[in-house]
C-alpha cells in the first residue's frame, strides 16, 4: 500500500506547485494532500489525517530533494509493527547535517534508532491510528512534540528511527515560531507533560 503524502502549510495552494509536481513525480501513485489552511500546525496537520489513510507521510513546505521512491523508501521501516515513526535525515541546502532537535547525527547504520523516540516532524512516516495533534498549541512548534509524547504513551515499547537512506534538504523556515506564540506553546508543553 501506498502511503499518503501530506503538506500540513497555511501558504496558498498557488505557491506549492513545484513542491507538488517533484513529490508527484517521485512517488507515483501516492495521494498528496496539502491543507493550505490559515490555521495553526496542528490543525493543519490534523485536517490532513482525517483525510488521509492508514499509512502517511507528512513533509513540511520547505523540504526539497525528492528523489524516484524516497516515499516507499522512508515507510519500509514501519513494516516492523514495533516501529512508531521514521523520521528522514534533514540536511541543510549546503550539503551539511541539518538540524534534528538535539540528536546528534549519526551515520553508522542506513537505519538508526532515536533513543529518546523523539524526532523532528519536517519530513516524517507514521501509521494513522487516531492519535491527532493538540490544537491548543498555537502557530507552530511543540505540536509535533506533544504528538510523539502521545505515541510514546500508547506505544510504550515502540521504536523511532532515522533514515540515512532518505536524505531530504530542509529549509527550516520556522514559520509560525518568531512570536509570542512560540514561548506560549512551551509552557504549555512543560506543563501539560509534567516538566514545569
Amino acid at each position: 500500500m501506498k502511503p499518503d503524502i501530506l503538506i500540513p502549510t497555511n501558504r496558498e495552494r498557488g505557491s506549492l506547485w513545484r513542491q507538488i509536481r517533484n513529490i508527484e513525480k517521485t512517488a507515483p501513485g501516492c495521494r498528496v494532500v496539502a491543507t493550505c489552511f490559515g490555521a495553526s500546525a496542528a490543525t493543519n496537520r490534523n485536517w490532513a489525517l482525517l483525510h488521509a489513510g492508514p499509512v502517511v507521510v507528512m513533509v513540511d513546505d520547505d523540504i526539497t530533494g525528492y528523489f524516484p521512491g524516497w516515499a516507499e523508501k522512508l515507510c519500509a521501516p514501519l513494516e516492523d509493527p514495533n516501529v512508531v515513526m521514521v523520521s528522514a535525515r534533514l540536511m541543510q541546502p549546503n550539503g551539511k547535517p541539518g538540524v534534528m532537535m538535539n540528536i546528534a547525527p549519526d551515520f553508522s547504520q542506513d537505519v538508526v534508532v532515536v533513543p529518546d523516540r523523539m524526532v523532528p516532524s519536517a519530513c516524517i512516516a507514521f501509521r494513522n491510528d487516531g492519535t491527532y495533534y493538540d490544537e491548543v498549541y498555537a502557530g507552530a512548534g511543540f505540536e509535533d512534540t506533544d504528538h510523539c509524547m502521545q505515541l510514546g504513551k500508547k506505544y510504550p515499547n515502540g521504536v523511532w528511527k532515522i533514515h540515512n537512506g532518505v536524505k531530504m534538504i530542509h529549509k527550516n523556515e520556522m514559520k509560525g515560531q518568531q512570536d509570542y506564540r512560540f514561548q506560549q506553546n512551551r509552557a504549555y508543553y512543560l506543563r501539560k507533560w509534567g516538566f514545569a
